[in-house]
């Protein structure tokens, strides 16, 4: 026996925004990726988009060395896991990136930033910090519902000084 459930209009609005807010932050993060010059840093691995999420079902899952993004639906609203490689050598170390990332997933999902206030679907739950290792892991493994993308270098982009008088 089939049960259509339908998610009141407030809700559905909530999760509109914080798919929006996702995909916001899942672009600017590759932009950030995309200036990493090693090869191996710029590989992800990719759930393809789910447009019905189901109960505990994730919506969209990005996967790379570095950081790790995840929409999911627990219950009825969108949440957004996160995650970010800790650099414990000078020869790893991707601090300036994963701060830029982190001010970047809270600042899209402030209240300032949407219509609706989702403040509260970023989870805080289980952060990833081992990013390099889920990724190994994962395609190791070869998860057959995601694919590996590997996004093109770009060179970050130097601001021209201006002569001071």
């Amino acid at each position: 026996m089939k049960t259509n459930k339908t998610i009141d209009p407030q809700t559905a609005a909530y999760n509109i925004e914080v798919r929006k807010a996702y995909f916001k932050i899942l672009k600017q993060a590759k932009a950030l990726i995309a200036t990493m010059v090693q090869h191996e840093l710029r590989c992800a691995l990719v759930q393809a988009d789910r447009s019905k999420p189901i109960f505990m079902n994730k919506v969209h899952e990005f996967v790379s060395p570095i950081i790790y993004l995840c929409l999911i639906c627990p219950v009825d609203t969108y949440c957004i896991h996160f995650g970010f490689e800790i650099g414990v050598s000078s020869d790893s170390d991707h601090t300036e990136l994963t701060s830029r990332f982190m001010r970047i997933l809270y600042k899209l999902t402030s209240q300032e930033h949407t219509s609706v206030n989702i403040e509260d679907c970023v989870s805080t739950y289980n952060v990833i910090t081992e990013c390099t290792e889920l990724f190994d892991y994962m395609e190791e493994r070869g998860k057959s519902a995601h694919t590996l993308e590997v996004i093109p270098y770009k060179q970050p982009l130097k601001r021209k000084l201006r002569k001071v008088a």
